[in-house]
């Protein structure tokens, strides 16, 4: 048995491999597709249907594709996710930067005096 399970084991590592990379292709595409309706109006219409065309990709050869080929289409729809968040970021960098003097301004920490006296004594009021 032992020795079954050696000659046997080159093919259960590829099984296991085209598992987890069948698995994490799926994951992706959920992501993806929350990550759409997500940015629904954010994003420009050519970038979802990039990413809508690799998700449709990946779903249609999910079962049959080797895990090298999945693993490369992941990567693919992972990069075009990413430009999601660039774009997206993009958008709020130019909608919310601050002027220059605008803002919070530093000051003393939470429990210290701003005078640098130390603690400051109180009386419990009841």
């Amino acid at each position: 048995m032992v020795k079954e399970a050696e000659t046997h084991s080159e093919e259960d590592k590829k099984r296991k491999d085209l598992a987890e990379s069948r698995n994490i292709a799926d994951g992706l595409t959920y992501t993806a597709e929350k990550s759409l309706k997500d940015a629904e109006g954010k994003i420009p219409e050519e970038m979802k249907k990039e990413i809508n065309d690799k998700i449709a990709e990946i779903r249609s050869v999910l079962q049959t594709a080797t895990a090298e080929e999945l693993k490369s289409k992941t990567q693919e729809l992972s990069t075009s996710l990413q430009k999601i968040g660039q774009h997206l970021y993009g958008q709020q960098g130019q909608q919310g930067q601050p002027n220059p003097g605008q803002g919070p301004q530093p000051g003393p920490e939470d429990g210290q005096n701003p005078n640098n006296e130390g603690p400051v004594e109180g009386e419990v009021v009841e």
